[in-house]
């Protein structure tokens, strides 16, 4: 689980019951890069 990875505790972001995180604008993600991508402006 991403929550386990990123250690949510030690900047004061808790994970509920219901699998939400706290405070509501929290956000986790993996980002991965790919060779192959295109980026674009704009």
């Amino acid at each position: 689980m991403v929550v386990e990875l990123l250690d949510p505790a030690r900047i004061g972001v808790s994970l509920s019951e219901e699998l939400q995180l706290h405070p509501e604008q929290s956000t986790d993600a993996f980002v991965a890069h790919h060779p192959e991508a295109k980026y674009f402006n704009v």
